[in-house]
């Protein structure tokens, strides 16, 4: 490595550590509330789950082939915990201009494909997953 690429180096990793942290929740922490569509056209909120306990949230996609590998095992996260007042959300936060698998009209057709059985939600402009402290 020449000393302009190491200066470079350098210089970016002090810009990632200066870079400010978002909040992460913890286990057991509230959750602030959203309304995002479902697949099912309707508007779902945290609201909504009144005999709920908690909440396993997940942030899936389409095009991925990890979140694709792993929808199977969130389908049975759903139906283990579901009963005992854990439902799953699924919220894809992609934006569809850059990964058009990821539309709201492509979420409808996997999750009929899959036969999802919790709430599949579109976070239009990413603004859920970025105030859950994703990126």
């Amino acid at each position: 490595m020449e000393d302009n690429e190491i200066e470079s180096a350098v210089n970016k990793s002090n810009v990632i550590d200066q870079a400010p942290v978002r909040k992460v929740y913890d286990i057991g922490d509230k959750a602030t509330d959203f309304n995002l569509q479902n697949v099912d056209d309707k508007i779902v909120s945290l609201k909504d789950f009144n005999d709920a306990e908690g909440f396993i949230v997940i942030f899936t996609c389409n095009h991925c082939p990890y979140s694709v590998a792993y929808e199977d095992r969130i389908i049975a996260l759903d139906k283990e915990f579901k009963g005992q007042g854990y439902p799953v959300i699924a919220i894809n936060p992609n934006n569809p201009e850059s990964y058009p698998e990821d539309s709201f009209d492509n979420m409808k057709i996997r999750a009929r494909e899959k036969g999802f059985t919790f709430p599949y939600l579109f976070d239009a402009g990413q603004k859920y997953i970025l105030n859950m402290g994703g990126n």
